[in-house]
């Protein structure tokens, strides 16, 4: 408890010190300004683009958990949307547990299990970001000299992948870790033996078929599609660039940002990344602020409504529930 306090407080500490910067080398009318031009049919757009890529999110998390989930595609819909929401108003990504929470209760799979199963999802995602960043470097050799952008390569690499080995290893040497733990020990190895086996049901969708190649497809698919959102903003403000690789190299960008802890909803450090990102095309700092806050206005809303939504008629569906019951007995 008193560790997430710590994170979650420097997380707003992070966020404000980005905030008092931003205001103060940026002019903050200007970006205004710039944003007040903008057509208002461009918002739903951008909101239904992102949506939209939640659904996929869906489909693929029913794959990764289908030997064990007989929940509908809502109801996995609804976890996914319920996860995201949660990290948007609750501090230290509160939203993954929440998620773990609300499926766990629903489909009565282990919350070790659905937790291990959100990880494993977060870390496909990063693999993914790799990529697109790797193919945007490429798409653009003149970013390869970016040092920093470099730098922020080589480390996203190495996590990721290396968190992939990890997770291949506790799939593919079952037996020898278990072999580990099950060293004569008395209770601590029961235990120890009952949380690696639900890690391991979690991590059953780990084959070399189809099934896998199809979640693989459908995590690039998920960053295609919200890397849209910031190249329509962008063919707005700042159409005389390579808005494609700028987009995408923007997505990947704030994306390993918002790895650094921050306030719910990652307010100050994704327009610091979405202005740094965007700094290497020499995109104004103003006309930066301007895209960051609509894109992420238009990430932020729908989601945390949606989930908000989600959670209040679930309450009330077991408050429902109970007094029936009540009734009954």
């Amino acid at each position: 408890m008193l560790k997430k306090t710590i994170i979650a407080l420097f997380g707003f500490g992070v966020s404000i010190v980005t905030i008092i910067m931003l205001a103060k080398h940026i002019d903050l009318k200007e970006s205004w300004q710039h944003i007040a031009k903008m057509p208002l049919w461009i918002l739903p757009l951008l909101a239904a683009i992102y949506v939209s890529s939640f659904f996929l999110r869906a489909y693929r998390w029913i794959l990764m958990v289908e030997n064990h989930n007989k929940m509908t595609f809502t109801a996995n819909l609804h976890s996914v949307v319920v996860g995201f929401a949660g990290n948007n108003f609750l501090p230290a990504r509160g939203g993954e547990f929440l998620r773990m929470e609300y499926y766990s209760r629903k489909s009565g799979v282990s919350r070790l299990s659905a937790l291990t199963s959100v990880l494993t999802e977060r870390i496909l995602d990063g693999l993914s970001l790799f990529l697109v960043l790797m193919v945007t470097l490429f798409a653009s050799k003149r970013l390869l000299d970016v040092s920093w952008l470099k730098s922020l390569s080589i480390t996203a690499g190495i996590l990721f992948g290396l968190l992939t080995i990890a997770l291949v290893l506790a799939k593919t040497h079952s037996k020898w870790i278990q072999g580990i733990i099950n060293i004569p020990g008395g209770k601590t190895t029961a235990v120890l033996s009952n949380i690696y086996e639900k890690i391991l049901h979690a991590l059953s969708f780990l084959n070399a078929d189809k099934k896998t190649l199809k979640i693989l497809l459908s995590s690039i698919g998920i960053w295609i599609i919200e890397g849209l959102v910031y190249i329509i903003t962008l063919s707005f403000f700042f159409p005389s660039i390579n808005i494609i690789v700028a987009g995408y190299l923007c997505l990947s960008v704030v994306n390993f940002g918002l790895l650094v802890p921050s306030s719910p909803g990652y307010i100050g450090v994704f327009q610091a990344m979405t202005v740094l990102a965007l700094s290497i095309f020499n995109v104004p700092s103003e006309i930066a602020l301007s895209i960051s806050l609509v894109v992420h206005a238009m990430m932020f809303i729908p989601i945390t409504l949606w989930g908000i939504i989600i959670l209040v008629s679930n309450s009330i569906s077991i408050i429902k529930k109970r007094s029936v019951d009540s009734s009954l007995a």
